[in-house]
């Protein structure tokens, strides 16, 4: 999520962060978000690294077996939803 600007607090947090490729040759960075308001907020999803996409593996707000999906679900946009007091998951992947 972007710092500043309208609509922005101190109760949402995004981390984007190198995974080294996650132990393997096509694994990718990690972008994991919070969301600890009692609203839904839009994150602001940064550009995937290395003409990478993004895959979500893991959002707090799904039903099982939705909420974690190890291989990544593809097709993330550049604003993602988040539900009240959830988290997300993403990787890059070629």
């Amino acid at each position: 999520m972007r710092a500043g600007g309208s609509g922005t607090s101190d109760n949402r947090v995004g981390l984007p962060g190198n995974g080294n490729r996650l132990h393997e040759e096509n694994g990718g960075d990690l972008y994991v978000a919070f969301n600890a308001h009692d609203y839904f907020v839009k994150a602001v999803i940064p550009s995937p690294p290395d003409s990478r996409k993004w895959f979500r593996v893991v959002d707090t707000n799904l039903e099982s077996p939705d909420d974690f999906v190890p291989e990544g679900v593809p097709g993330i946009k550049k604003i993602y939803n988040m539900a009240p007091y959830s988290s997300i998951i993403l990787e890059s992947k070629m």
